[in-house]
C-alpha cells in the first residue's frame, strides 16, 4: 500500500516539509514588541500664577491645547491633595496653611 509495483512511493502523496521556527526567543520578543500599539502622549507646562479664580479659563485652555498631561506651576494651593477640575484630575502639593509659599528650587 505504501509503495507501487516499482517499489516507489505514490506520486500523489506530498512530502511533509518541516516548518521553520521564528528563531531564538530574542527574535520572538522582538516580534511581539514590533506588534505592540504605539501611542503618542502630549505633555505640557503652564504657569498659572494662582489657580483660585482661574479654573474655568484653565480648563478651556487645556481643551483647546488637547494635552494628555499638563503640569501647572505656581498654583499657590495650600496642603496636599487631589481635586476634580471638569474632566481633569488636579494633583497638588503645597505648603501648610500657616506658611507662605517660598522659592522652590535655587
Amino acid at each position: 500500500m505504501g509503495v507501487d509495483a516499482a517499489g516507489q512511493p505514490p506520486a500523489h502523496r506530498k512530502k511533509k516539509i518541516a516548518k521553520k521556527s521564528i528563531g531564538n526567543t530574542l527574535d520572538r520578543c522582538n516580534l511581539r514588541r514590533h506588534k505592540l500599539l504605539k501611542m503618542t502622549v502630549r505633555l505640557g507646562t503652564l504657569n498659572v500664577q494662582g489657580i483660585k479664580n482661574k479654573t474655568g479659563e484653565i480648563i478651556k485652555g487645556l481643551e483647546e491645547l488637547k494635552q494628555d498631561i499638563m503640569i501647572l506651576t505656581e498654583t499657590k494651593k495650600k496642603l496636599n491633595g487631589v481635586e476634580i477640575l471638569g474632566p481633569y484630575l488636579h494633583f497638588y502639593s503645597g505648603v501648610s496653611k500657616e506658611k507662605r509659599a517660598k522659592l522652590g528650587v535655587l
